[in-house]
């Protein structure tokens, strides 16, 4: 009869840990990258949040002072900023309008 050699628990899976230079580093980028679609979840969420306030907001306004906080708007932001602003308003607000118009009707 041959006699089979088993290893023990001891000789298995021994490995030699070296600490490299740029391990931290690269675990703390690692962690970060980990980290980064929550953060950008959570900073979107928050910008809807605020902009959904805002925008109740706007609704109980009276008109004079929607029109002087507009004012105030070209006058900060320039006119051409401004411009910009309101034409991607608009096509969000298209946009919004279309998805409505055409969700209820799509095949699911």
């Amino acid at each position: 009869m041959e006699h089979v050699k088993q290893e023990t628990l001891g000789q298995i899976n021994t490995v030699e840990l070296t600490a490299q230079t740029g391990e931290g580093v690269r675990f703390a980028q690692s962690r970060f990258l980990d980290e980064l679609p929550g953060a950008a979840f959570a900073g979107i969420t928050l910008l809807w949040i605020v902009s959904s306030l805002a925008g109740l907001m706007w609704r109980e306004m009276p008109a004079g002072t929607i029109a002087h906080i507009q004012s105030l708007a070209q006058v900060s932001l320039g006119w051409h900023s401004l411009r910009i602003v309101s034409r991607l308003a608009g096509a969000a607000g298209f946009a919004k309008t279309a998805y409505r118009f055409f969700a209820p009707r799509t095949p699911a």
